[in-house]
């Protein structure tokens, strides 16, 4: 009986101690494809493994597989047991797992979290964050995090294939080294309010279900990007961009654009890129349009037969991308001598009356 007592404390021990981490080098080709140089060679730790495995020195961390409810930050609970996690960790990847609430580590520079559940993202005011870039993907992220703006250090923002139907950028407020967002998949608005963000250069709204682009746009004088592609606007005030003074490239392809109106001058003195391509568009007027730097504009695969008022509005050398279009050929004609026209096969056009 003493010996059977004895073995069954053994096993509630085993039962109530905590999981072990263990750690392997793998090799990951297609780790990650976005905004930065694919890793290949990562730490990758499992909890729960009572198999020992070595790492080496590289500064990428792995966690995949991982289920609990307890452990908020992987690399400190793990880091008490290797002491390789102790070292300055440059990216931290977080894939296929399941969390109650989890808890970025704050001395991670890039972090990483796909295909994965969790409660609760936070972040804490109380410590100082080195992160600079946070990649979400796949995640159940309806909100954004309360008390986001404790990442200083931030940069870059991204965030695909997520829930998040309301976005107000005032909510980023306070990250002034914050230069690009993106956000993808179920977003159908937007509301810019008061911002104060600086160092923002690229919003990316791209795949969501937007109708309507906001008209306090123009207050985000920073930016030099923006994209509203693939979303599911049909009409368009290109006034709305004015005040974009360091705007350089303009998305808007891909919507199920029908009118693109322009009541008073469109004034884009940067601006070098309009994509407009694979919309509905039969007719546009860019009479109002002043756009002094504009390299290319993008019509492929409208319905379009001319652009109005073409001549004189850009410089001589811009590339007006004109495919899948079939286009009035006198007009096409004219419109030869004052931009370049590439349709990137032999010309289509038809004598319209």
């Amino acid at each position: 009986m003493k010996e059977l007592i004895t073995c069954l404390m053994c096993l509630l021990a085993l039962v109530a101690a905590d999981p072990t981490c263990s750690c392997h080098s793998v090799v990951e080709n297609n780790s990650w494809l976005w905004g930065d140089n694919i890793i290949s060679k990562w730490n990758r730790v499992t909890i729960g493994d009572s198999v020992a495995r070595s790492c080496d020195g590289a500064a990428a961390v792995l966690f995949e597989n991982v289920t609990t409810s307890k452990i908020t930050d992987l690399l400190a609970y793990c880091g008490k047991q290797l002491p390789i996690l102790e070292k300055p960790i440059q990216h931290n990847w977080i894939r296929d797992s399941n969390f109650g609430r989890l808890v970025p580590s704050p001395k991670v520079a890039v972090m990483r979290i796909s295909d994965t559940n969790f409660t609760k993202l936070i972040f804490d005011n109380t410590v100082t964050y080195q992160t600079q870039r946070i990649y979400l993907k796949n995640v159940p992220l309806d909100a954004i995090p309360k008390n986001l703006n404790a990442m200083q250090n931030l940069v870059s923002f991204v965030a695909k294939e997520i829930p998040l139907q309301k976005f107000i950028l005032s909510q980023f407020n306070g990250l002034n080294k914050l230069q690009r967002i993106t956000i993808s998949n179920s977003l159908t608005s937007i509301t810019i309010g008061a911002v104060d963000l600086p160092a923002l250069l690229s919003l990316n709204f791209h795949s969501n279900q937007i109708e309507k682009v906001p008209r306090d746009i123009s207050t985000l004088k920073s930016l030099e990007m923006l994209n509203f592609c693939f979303n599911k606007i049909t009409h368009l005030d290109m006034s709305v961009f004015n005040g974009l003074d360091f705007l350089q490239d303009l998305k808007i392809s891909h919507n199920p654009l029908l009118i693109i109106n322009s009541p008073t001058t469109v004034n884009l003195p940067a601006l070098q890129h309009l994509h407009l391509q694979h919309s509905h568009l039969e007719r546009l007027d860019v009479a109002l349009w002043h756009m002094p730097k504009l390299a290319s504009m993008n019509l492929n695969w409208n319905n379009l037969t001319q652009v109005a008022n073409l001549e004189g509005q850009f410089p001589k050398g811009a590339i007006v991308y004109a495919a899948g279009n079939t286009w009035n050929c006198t007009w096409l004609n004219e419109a030869a001598t004052v931009v370049v026209i590439d349709q990137q096969d032999r010309p289509r056009c038809k004598n319209l009356a």
